[in-house]
């Protein structure tokens, strides 16, 4: 089926990829690796750890034949190189797959994924209330408990043998994951602390993802798609405005405290810095930060002004957990934004969300690999998988 999709299967990213990955016009998501216009070349399919991803680098012999490539070599010094650097940034992805909770966006597809999901968010959720009772007042309702019954649908639908059944219990779930979506969007607005933040969008978010789900295994692709794109641009907005307030209070100079540097590096702070204000300036941020802190104050009075800042955010000790519910919602953005442009290749091939997870399941058992790359015609082929029985190939 793969194949009849334009797609081809290898063990390893084809060499012609190289190049771009190192470059940044490809950008690699967690599961998938989309070009500059957002499309989405390549996905990479199997456990997502650090050590299967990096089977996914050719080795040192096969990255040597690319030396005469000269946009290569004005990338990295030496073979070695090239191959460390890639490395890097499929580790940075799967990095930010586990911060997310979201996982793989080649992985999210049915029951499995929501159910398994669904279980870690009891469990975080079990622990929270009992310390937190504003929390507790916002999940402790029937909403929950319509989740589950959504998911669980999600489970008799898959084992259903009449078409009309299972039609009848994907319809079921997707009308729950409608209505919880819109109603875990208007809580979620309403958060204010970091906890009540991170509470709600572990709910809001697989209600998103599920109705998606559902719409595309009902074969509803193109609502699939756009529905999720919708929910997405509304989830972003807010998780921008969450992150801006929870972390800088809505003055980033402050927290140019050098005591706050191993909290919170350049790198760091303008990833984050970027991402609330939905820019890519990078280190020129900084400069800005310096301006700004600088029209006030001196040098010397800008360190009390900046704890006395501190002061009305929180205290210093509350600071990681306000770093890292930004970062989450960092890392959540990207994958979500990747499951969006899955969506979309998704209705593009006319291929429902379960039957190209189970595809691409298929290819991987098949192959003996943790991981594989599934790219488009148009990547050219490189590595590819042999024929099955073929061993000669590693």
């Amino acid at each position: 089926m793969l194949a009849e999709l334009g797609l081809t299967v290898a063990r390893q990213i084809p060499l012609s990829a190289i190049p771009h990955i190192m470059s940044g016009a490809y950008k690699v998501f967690p599961g998938v690796i989309r070009d500059g216009g957002g499309r989405i070349v390549m996905h990479l399919a199997g456990t997502g750890t650090v050590s299967a991803l990096a089977g996914l680098v050719p080795g040192l012999g096969v990255i040597s034949d690319l030396v005469q490539n000269v946009q290569l070599w004005k990338l990295a010094k030496d073979v070695e190189q090239v191959q460390s650097t890639v490395e890097t940034v499929l580790s940075i992805s799967a990095a930010g797959a586990s911060m997310s909770g979201l996982g793989m966006v080649t992985s999210i597809a049915g029951f499995a994924y929501m159910s398994r999901r669904m279980d870690q968010i009891d469990k975080k959720l079990d622990v929270l209330t009992r310390d937190v009772k504003e929390i507790r007042e916002l999940i402790e309702s029937s909403q929950r408990s319509k989740l589950h019954f959504a998911i669980n649908n999600l489970r008799h639908a898959e084992q259903a043998t009449d078409e009309k059944s299972r039609s009848d219990l994907l319809i079921q779930s997707k009308r729950e994951f409608n209505i919880l979506t819109n109603q875990y969007k208007q809580q979620w607005s309403r958060c204010r602390t970091p906890r009540e933040i991170e509470a709600i969008d572990d709910l809001y978010t697989l209600a998103m993802i599920g109705h998606a789900t559902v719409c595309s295994n009902l074969g509803m692709m193109s609502e699939a798609a756009l529905d999720l794109r919708s929910n997405y641009m509304d989830w972003v907005r807010q998780a921008r405005m969450h992150a801006r307030a929870v972390l800088f209070d809505n003055r980033a100079e402050q927290i140019l405290s050098a005591e706050y540097l191993d909290l919170l590096p350049a790198r760091k702070l303008t990833e984050l810095l970027d991402f609330v204000h939905d820019s890519n300036r990078g280190i020129d941020w900084i400069d800005d930060l310096r301006v700004e802190a600088a029209k006030t104050y001196s040098p010397l009075e800008l360190l009390p002004v900046i704890r006395a800042q501190l002061g009305s955010m929180g205290s210093k000790s509350s600071l990681p957990l306000r770093v890292e519910t930004a970062q989450t919602l960092l890392s959540r953005a990207s994958v979500l934004e990747a499951t969006t442009a899955h969506f979309d290749f998704l209705n593009e091939k006319k291929i429902s969300s379960s039957a190209f997870q189970q595809q691409l399941e298929a290819e991987r058992s098949q192959s003996g690999a943790d991981m594989i790359c599934v790219y488009a015609e148009d990547v050219k082929p490189a590595l590819a998988l042999p024929p099955a029985g073929d061993s000669d190939v590693d």
